[in-house]
């Protein structure tokens, strides 16, 4: 497959066949820490059952995230990269599909930040540094592991 449009390509279309992952040597930064993130996400869906029925659920899938960490004197800053299932219809603030993390807080047992995908929508992610697991938390949620390095 080719993954030269993997950052931009297939936004709010059927990802039931697609593969989440940049190919090996697609991606490359020059942040202090680089962490490729995998595993399942969930947002809610409503479905019409018939012409009466509305139907409020959550959908699973399989998802990525990308966050690059940079070193900036007295603390660090950073930058986000959620796969496109993991973004509602409606976002903004981002730039090429990346968004600035805010309140980064570093400790030797965990990376926390906070970043707004819309007005609404402002997730918070806790990655644990000793096991690699994080927790993304907002109107779309993701849970999966963290290896250092694309």
């Amino acid at each position: 497959r080719d993954n030269s449009s993997w950052w931009h390509a297939h936004r709010g279309e059927d990802y039931d066949n697609f593969d989440d992952r940049p190919a090996a040597g697609f991606y490359t930064s020059k942040a202090d820490v680089v962490l490729a993130c995998y595993g399942e996400g969930d947002k809610p869906v409503l479905e019409n059952w018939d012409d009466k029925t509305w139907v409020a659920q959550r959908q699973q899938f399989q998802a990525a995230v990308m966050i690059e960490l940079y070193r900036d004197g007295s603390g660090y800053t950073g930058r986000i990269h959620p796969s496109g299932r993991l973004l509602p219809p409606l976002h903004t603030g981002d730039r090429q599909g990346w968004w600035d993390l805010k309140e980064v807080l570093v400790t030797g047992q965990e990376v926390s930040a906070r970043y707004a995908i819309n007005i609404l929508n402002k997730p918070v992610l806790h990655v644990d540094r000793r096991t690699g697991l994080i927790a993304i938390d907002g109107i779309e949620s993701f849970y999966g592991r963290c290896w250092t390095g694309p």
